[in-house]
């Protein structure tokens, strides 16, 4: 019973970014500009993306097209601004939806949940009310392996989308959830439909940073198999002032001891770093200079700056080495399932592929080609 409680109650802030994820600016130029960067596939601009789809929409005589937008962000400002349709960014879009106004554009976002209270929460992005050719919603659901894309667009009622978007929001999701996520876009995408994704390998999903930032191991979905260490306490322990020597030192152990579990560093490698005389050097460089310029000095700032020192010494760096390590082995396992999953809907699919983008087109039914997926 507490196992079926446990999987029916919602998961919320899943996201490990920028606490303000709106600061990345997700517009449509910021996105086409991470687009054209990868001068290797040509996506082309969202405009003439959803072009597309109109002119498909016209020829089937189909009367409207849905447009999500997975990790939308709180604002939603990509679909915000799709939802304006303005000439200036979407011109060609303007032309086609005026000449015909029979259709219609439903554009959907998901960010994830803030809260309990506001899973699942809508709210209307279209700034114009008599507008009703384009509509726009964000909703706030995040992704697990439980809490999947499939039941999200279920609970929708959408079953199709002719364009979908993604712009660092990948990066965050483990394999598990990043195949569930990709192969349930696949089985939605419309004939002749988009997938479109910017940065989905840039950042390990159990790296974050801190207020401080510094960076901090953290498990973001009990559902992926990271074997990591959640480092907040022992980076709060050390940022705070006049905490017992002892208990500070018992907690470097420990994390010294992680490290050295996992094969990052040699053994005895952190005992002979200990004694580097160099941490003492640039101790007292900043004592003298604290001297210099007449801060107080006492016994319990000094311990605080060696303390500081060994961090960067022992752990910062070597976060900074562990992080690396994660990020391509986590690169290299999002392309392997872009691999598989093109082989497996080879009759289905195009695939295209860099370390920052991929995109993946629906074919017709009469296109076939062996040829389905390349890369860089």
């Amino acid at each position: 019973m507490n196992d079926q409680l446990k999987e029916n109650r919602a998961r919320v802030k899943g996201y490990d970014g920028p606490d303000d994820s709106s600061s990345l600016k997700r517009g449509i130029n910021s996105i086409e500009k991470v687009w054209q960067l990868e001068n290797k596939i040509q996506i082309g601009s969202l405009d003439e993306l959803i072009n597309q789809q109109i002119e498909r929409a016209i020829e089937n005589d189909q009367k409207n097209i849905t447009i999500l937008d997975i990790g939308s962000g709180p604002t939603g400002q990509l679909l915000t601004e799709i939802a304006t349709v303005a000439e200036l960014s979407l011109p060609k879009t303007k032309a086609l939806l005026s000449a015909h106004p029979e259709l219609t554009i439903r554009c959907t976002g998901l960010t994830d949940a803030q809260s309990i209270d506001t899973f699942f929460q809508a709210t209307q992005l279209q700034s114009s009310e008599t507008d009703t050719q384009v509509t726009a919603q964000n909703i706030e659901y995040t992704l697990t392996a439980k809490q999947t894309l499939e039941k999200f667009l279920e609970k929708l009622d959408v079953d199709h989308a002719e364009l979908v978007l993604a712009t660092f929001s990948l990066t965050y999701m483990g394999p598990k959830v990043f195949e569930q996520t990709v192969r349930t876009v696949i089985s939605k995408l419309s004939q002749g439909g988009t997938f479109a994704v910017a940065g989905y390998a840039e950042d390990h999903p159990a790296i974050q940073r801190d207020s401080m930032g510094m960076k901090q191991l953290k498990i973001r979905n009990q559902d992926d198999d990271f074997p990591l260490l959640d480092m907040n306490e022992f980076n709060k322990k050390l940022y705070e002032q006049n905490r017992d020597y002892a208990e500070l030192h018992e907690d470097l152990d420990k994390a010294e001891a992680f490290l050295e579990k996992i094969g990052l560093q040699k053994a005895g490698f952190l005992q002979k770093l200990k004694r580097n005389s160099s941490l003492y050097f640039e101790v007292l460089t900043g004592l003298f200079y604290d001297i210099k310029f007449k801060k107080q000095i006492s016994f319990e700032s000094i311990q605080h700056d060696f303390l500081n020192q060994r961090r960067l010494r022992h752990v910062s760096r070597t976060l900074w080495d562990l992080e690396k390590k994660l990020l391509i082995g986590m690169r290299q396992k999002k392309k392997e399932i872009l691999i598989q999953l093109a082989e497996e809907f080879k009759e289905e699919i195009e695939l295209e592929y860099t370390d920052k983008v991929f995109v993946i087109k629906k074919r017709n039914k009469l296109e076939r080609t062996p040829d389905n997926f390349s890369k860089d």
